[in-house]
C-alpha cells in the first residue's frame, strides 16, 4: 500500500514551512495516550505523567477519545504563524465553535478503528446529528466498540459543545503550564533548524528532494515527477496542481510516521499538510549497524544479476515471471536472487491478484552509508 504525490504541474513557490507550538502541544497529548506505540517517546511520556497534577490527569480522561483519535483534525496547519502560544490558543478558543466540532463528529460517523485511514469528505454538524437518530446510533455503536467510558463526552459535545470546547481550552492552558512550556523553550530551536535546513534543500533543489527526505523508515520510491512512500494499511493518491500548496510542518513526536492532512480537497484548490519528524529526533533514535546486518546488506548486491534485478525492480513493480524473461533466466533462479536482495532489505513483495509484485526498496542505503562511516570513524 502506498500514498503517492504527484508534482507534475506544481511549483517549488507553492511550498510552505510551519510550525506550531499548539499542534505540538496536542501531539504529545497524543502520544501520552498511547505511549507504548512511540518507544522513542516512553521515558519522556512516564516521566511527564508522573509529574503531572491530578486534576489534569482527570481532564485527560474525560477527553480520551479526542486526544486517542481525534487530534490531528483540530488544527489547520496551512495557517499563519503566531508570535506565542498563548497567541496561537485564543487563535483557536475564539474559532467558529463548528470548526471545533463539525471534525470530531464527521470522524466518530466513519466507523472505523483507531489509528485507521481518515479522510473527512462530509462535515456533520452538531444539529444535524441532534436531529437524526440514525447518526446518533451510529456514533455511539463506535464510541461502544472502542471507547465505552466516552459517552459522557459525547453527550456534553451533543447538547453543550461550547462548554466542552471552553473546558478543552482550559485543559491545553494546563497542561502547557505544568508541562509544555519547558519543553518548548528547550525544543523550539530545533524546529526553526529543521525548516531552515528543509529550505536550504528546496532552493537548492527541488520538492522532490525536500519529501525524499521527510522520514528515514518509510519506504520511498521516486519516479518523475511522482514520489511514492510506502506504508501500511494505506493508499491514497494526491495530485498537486499550480492552484494547490503543501505545507511541511516538522514534530518532535510523530517519529517515525508522516501525517497527511487534507484541507478544501473538493474545492478549486487543495491544501495539503505532512506533518514529519524532526531530523534531529530520528539522529538521535539511530542505532549502530551490526557487521552481520551490513554483510547482509552488501552481499545482496555483490552479484551482477541481482544489481541488474534491482535496477528493474527500481524503474517499476515486476513479477518473477516479467524479471525471468527480460533476463533470460528460469523462475526459480529469479526466485532465488529475490530471496537474497529480500533479506539484504532491498526488495520488498506485495500480492496483486495471482502475481507476487517486487518492488525496490531505497533504505538500506542510509544503513550501508552509515555502518561503512562506523567503521572508519572508530
Amino acid at each position: 500500500m502506498s500514498i503517492q504525490i504527484d508534482l507534475k504541474n506544481f511549483s517549488n513557490t507553492q511550498v510552505k514551512f510551519n510550525y506550531s507550538a499548539l499542534h505540538e502541544l496536542l501531539i504529545s497529548l497524543h502520544v501520552l495516550e498511547d505511549y507504548q506505540a512511540y518507544p522513542l517517546h516512553l521515558n519522556w511520556s512516564l516521566t511527564t505523567l508522573r509529574a503531572m497534577p491530578d486534576d489534569l490527569k482527570q481532564e485527560r480522561e474525560y477527553f480520551h477519545l479526542l486526544l486517542s483519535t481525534l487530534i490531528f483534525c483540530l488544527i489547520d496547519l496551512d495557517h499563519e504563524s503566531f508570535p506565542s502560544f498563548k497567541a496561537e490558543l485564543n487563535a483557536f478558543a475564539t474559532q467558529p465553535l463548528e470548526e471545533f466540532t463539525n471534525p470530531i463528529l464527521s470522524r466518530l460517523l466513519l466507523a472505523q478503528p483507531p489509528g485507521g485511514k481518515t479522510i473527512l469528505e462530509d462535515k456533520v454538524t452538531v444539529e444535524q446529528l441532534r436531529r437524526d437518530d440514525y447518526l446518533q446510533s451510529k456514533a455511539r455503536q463506535w464510541i461502544d466498540t472502542h471507547y465505552p467510558d466516552s459517552h459522557a463526552f459525547f453527550d456534553d459535545l451533543l447538547n453543550r459543545p461550547a462548554t466542552v470546547k471552553t473546558r478543552f481550552v482550559k485543559l491545553l492552558e494546563a497542561y502547557w503550564t505544568h508541562v509544555f512550556a519547558d519543553f518548548w523553550e528547550h525544543n523550539e530551536r530545533h524546529f526553526i533548524q529543521d525548516i531552515a535546513d528543509k529550505g536550504r534543500i528546496l532552493l537548492k533543489y527541488d520538492t522532490m528532494n525536500v519529501l525524499d527526505k521527510l522520514s528515514p523508515k518509510m519506504n520511498i520510491i521516486r519516479g518523475f515527477p511522482i514520489i511514492t512512500y510506502v506504508v501500511s494499511g494505506v493508499k491514497d493518491r494526491f495530485v498537486l496542481d499550480q492552484d494547490d500548496t503543501l505545507t511541511l510542518n516538522p514534530s518532535f513526536f510523530t517519529y517515525p510516521m508522516l501525517v497527511f492532512s487534507v484541507r478544501g480537497e473538493k474545492e478549486k484548490a487543495m491544501r495539503l499538510s505532512i506533518t514529519y519528524p524532526l531530523a534531529t529526533v530520528y539522529d538521535i533514535s539511530t542505532s549502530p549497524v551490526l557487521a552481520d546486518e551490513l554483510v547482509d546488506i552488501v552481499s545482496a548486491i555483490s552479484d551482477p544479476t541481482r544489481l541488474k534485478i534491482l535496477r528493474l525492480v527500481a524503474q517499476q513493480d515486476r513479477s518473477t515471471t516479467e524479471l525471468a524473461q527480460i533476463l533470460n533466466l528460469s523462475d526459480a533462479a529469479i526466485s532465488k536472487h529475490l530471496r537474497v536482495l529480500k533479506n539484504g532489505g532491498w526488495v520488498a513483495s506485495e500480492r496483486n491478484s495471482y502475481y507476487v509484485m517486487y518492488r525496490a526498496i531505497k533504505a538500506p542505503l542510509s544503513s550501508l552509508n552509515r555502518g561503512i562511516e562506523d567503521i572508519f570513524h572508530r
